[in-house]
């Protein structure tokens, strides 16, 4: 495959990939414009960056994201990746951006928090004080949901009626609520996705939920994908996907966005040429 990848870019058939980095990040620090440096890649910076993917609602983030790759691949064909919370970004603009005529082909999420989490993540960047003065009986208020942008995927298993009633974005991106045959006919038309999932991730808990499993509110345990209701019903087409050998389920043993330029070489690239 080595010697497949400059083939490609000499005959300039790579599509571009449009990336979204994860929280408290930002397209100038993140590692993501060096590990995707050799692939005709562009990081979509969404507001003014490290402050914005803390303090903005997550819906509001996702609009402001839309808007910047309509502005610049609008009736274009791309491929998208997304680290952590950058990954439900990229999946916002596959099922519900208008690309005016254009589509995605491939969606590469690394460490993304599919079915949200159970606890609010932490980060290192001082701005992430905020996070820590949000507590369960605050996040699925109108402005947590609105001012605090992991508040827009935590799904408290322990609670989801008021996750289903009240959380502002994710219920929604995973047809939970009010289902949107639309957004499920998109991600189902995509032609790849890979799903990568760190086995001792600290930041996504449960590290499951990078491969769309959440936890059971009887049992406390994850439950396995293919037993899901999320799965059995297809609510967004990951069934149908993964039935048509489209979805590839990858497994790094690290911490949470840890791995090395040869796993970018051996599985990243190949996956995105």
């Amino acid at each position: 495959m080595f010697l497949l990848i400059p083939l490609y870019f000499f005959l300039g058939q790579t599509l571009p990939t449009v990336l979204f980095h994860g929280l408290g990040d930002s397209c100038s620090w993140s590692m993501i414009k060096s590990f995707f440096s050799d692939i005709n890649s562009d990081c979509i910076e969404i507001g003014s960056g490290p402050s914005s993917s803390i303090l903005w609602g997550f819906l509001d983030q996702a609009k402001d994201a839309c808007i910047k790759v309509q502005e610049k691949y609008a009736g274009q064909t791309i491929n998208v990746v997304g680290l952590s919370q950058g990954a439900l970004i990229g999946r916002y603009i596959i099922t519900d951006c208008d690309l005016k005529g254009g589509r995605v082909s491939k969606y590469l999420s690394i460490g993304g928090p599919q079915m949200g989490v159970s606890v609010i993540p932490h980060c290192n960047s001082y701005l992430c004080w905020p996070l820590n003065k949000v507590v369960d009986s605050l996040v699925y208020t109108d402005y947590v949901q609105q001012h605090i942008g992991p508040a827009g995927y935590f799904r408290n298993h322990e609670d989801l009626d008021s996750y289903l009633k009240y959380n502002h974005f994710l219920p929604d991106l995973n047809n939970e609520r009010n289902p949107e045959c639309s957004r499920k006919q998109k991600f189902s038309m995509l032609d790849q996705v890979m799903l990568v999932k760190f086995l001792q991730d600290e930041m996504v808990l449960p590290k499951e939920s990078a491969f769309f499993e959440s936890v059971d509110p009887e049992t406390d345990k994850v439950i396995p994908l293919v037993e899901s209701e999320f799965y059995i019903q297809d609510y967004i087409g990951v069934k149908q996907l993964d039935q048509q050998g489209k979805i590839k389920f990858i497994e790094i043993d690290d911490s949470h966005l840890k791995w090395t330029d040869e796993i970018t070489k051996n599985i990243f690239i190949p996956f995105l040429v």
